[in-house]
């Protein structure tokens, strides 16, 4: 996925990151519920280390799409949003599993990063 740092500083994304996407660009942008862009619908977590992206930076990012994801590690970027956060109504935990390739949110951290086999 593409990412495009439009905030006029350095941006530093965290690993655990939930990520949406723009419809219309298929630009990637930190997940919002408030969003009618087609960002408030989950697509990935960002996957194992935080990035560092540059003023005007444009970036390709790797998110897990699918696979088990520790529920405890997952970041949304406003604040506010949660796994209880509806969207359409459904929650964000429920759209992980569904919108996404098959994210399964799990409770534990064994065997939940990518080096993993």
């Amino acid at each position: 996925m593409t990412y495009t740092n439009t905030t006029g500083a350095a941006k530093t994304i965290a690993a655990g990151l939930v990520f949406g996407r723009i419809s219309a660009t298929n630009l990637a942008l930190p997940l919002k519920s408030d969003a009618s862009d087609g960002s408030q619908f989950p697509v990935g977590v960002l996957m194992n280390e935080s990035i560092v992206i540059a003023i005007a930076g444009t970036v390709t990012i790797t998110v897990c799409i699918t696979g088990k994801v520790n529920e405890d590690e997952l970041i949304f970027e406003n604040g506010t949003d949660t796994l209880a956060t509806a969207i359409s109504s459904r929650t964000l935990r429920d759209r992980l599993a569904s919108d996404t390739a098959g994210i399964i949110l799990v409770s534990e951290i064994q065997l939940t990063k990518s080096d993993n086999q």
